[in-house]
């Protein structure tokens, strides 16, 4: 209660309300103490309704103290949650930064090994076509030498065949001519023969 309070409304133990040093105990002075008695319930009546309210508002501020407390530290909580989850996104793009570096590195090089096997495709394809045009040149002339050397052999042949039936024809007209021979020196024989006889019998 204010200085102000105790001096408007003065404690009901306060013996100087009901008696003075100069007061007498007469009828007329006890009727004032009264109605200051009735002034001071109502101001304790009021005091302890204001007492009361205060009482509620103080628990009502507890309970605001409380729910505020827990809700910092909810809050907290929720703080370092989010602190955690940062930390843990930091550290995730710090390894997908260096993944993705490592990517652009491997990419790189890929590019520069297909571009090089396409180049070295593009040769062994060049080298490739010129090799089917070889073997196609080379089967053309592997053909023609084929046909030259059947025509060289059918020509060989008739020629070993017509000097085979040369030969034969040689030695068919030469024992054909000493069967000739034979024949034509056989008639003289057999008179020289039968003359010897007659001589031999005449002798």
């Amino acid at each position: 209660m204010s200085a102000e309070t105790a001096h408007t409304h003065p404690s009901p133990n306060d013996c100087s309300l009901y008696f003075s040093p100069q007061s007498s105990f007469n009828s007329s002075s006890l009727r004032v103490p009264q109605s200051r008695y009735q002034e001071l319930e109502v101001a304790l009546d009021s005091s302890s309704a204001t007492i009361n309210q205060l009482n509620e508002n103080i628990e009502s501020l507890k309970q605001q103290k409380k729910q505020v407390e827990h809700q910092l530290e909810e809050e907290k909580k929720a703080n370092n949650d989010i602190h955690k989850a940062q930390t843990e996104q930091l550290e995730t793009i710090n390894i997908l930064t260096l993944e993705k570096a490592d990517l652009k590195t491997t990419l790189y090089h890929t590019k520069r090994a297909a571009r090089h096997f396409e180049e070295e495709s593009k040769d062994l394809a060049g080298r490739l076509q010129s090799s089917l045009q070889r073997i196609q040149e080379l089967e053309r002339a592997l053909s023609a030498v084929c046909t030259q050397q059947r025509e060289e052999d059918r020509n060989s042949e008739n020629k070993r065949a017509l000097q085979l039936e040369q030969q034969i024809k040689e030695l068919q007209e030469k024992k054909l001519s000493e069967v000739n021979e034979m024949v034509t020196s056989a008639p003289s024989n057999k008179g020289w023969e039968a003359g010897t006889s007659l001589w031999g019998r005449e002798v």
